[in-house]
């Protein structure tokens, strides 16, 4: 008999087969139990639904990028694994990112960034915010990274990855604001 993980990851593999030839809104539970050579009741002994699921294939898979605790130096390094990630798994990230329901992999993302962008904010940086302005601001960029890489996604991530990453990178730590914003001043009216 295989081990928790073996047959948690029996039912990720399943779901990533699947995935691959038909939308996640037409997959159920009995398609993945089927596909696995499993039972429904072993898929609901580890998984609460088919969502549940999609969330630890994310969760499991990307753990390397988001363990890494975000600092100044290594911000590009994790989004360009993460975005490369992203896209050598395409299939399965452009079909998830399609359903905007509850337990969505969105959600998952939104909650998962804002709080690695919150943490960050309040932990050791001498110029910490507020709680409720880092609350904010861990919101406002978890937006903007499950905002584009849900256009990303959309769009086939035909966008060259390291172009993409660029500029995601350029957003998240300020210099594309800070473009824009000399470039609206008064003094440039001038």
């Amino acid at each position: 008999m295989p081990s928790s993980q073996q047959t948690k990851q029996l039912f990720a593999d399943s779901m990533k087969q699947l995935m691959m030839k038909k939308p996640l809104e037409e997959i159920s539970v009995g398609d993945i139990a089927l596909q696995s050579g499993m039972s429904r009741n072993s898929f609901y002994y580890h998984f609460q639904d088919k969502y549940d699921l999609v969330t630890w294939i994310f969760r499991t898979e990307s753990a390397a990028y988001l363990a890494q605790a975000p600092n100044r130096d290594n911000w590009q390094e994790i989004l360009r694994g993460l975005c490369r990630y992203f896209r050598e798994n395409r299939a399965f990230y452009c079909n998830a990112m399609s359903y905007n329901g509850q337990n969505s992999l969105r959600e998952y993302l939104f909650d998962t960034f804002s709080g690695v962008v919150q943490q960050h904010l309040l932990d050791g940086n001498p110029c910490a915010l507020e709680p409720q302005d880092a609350a904010f601001a861990g919101e406002f960029f978890a937006a903007t990274i499950v905002g584009l890489l849900e256009r990303w996604c959309a769009r086939g991530m035909r966008e060259d990855a390291a172009r993409y990453e660029d500029c995601l990178t350029r957003i998240l730590s300020g210099e594309m604001l800070n473009t824009y914003l000399r470039s609206v001043s008064p003094e440039s009216d001038q």
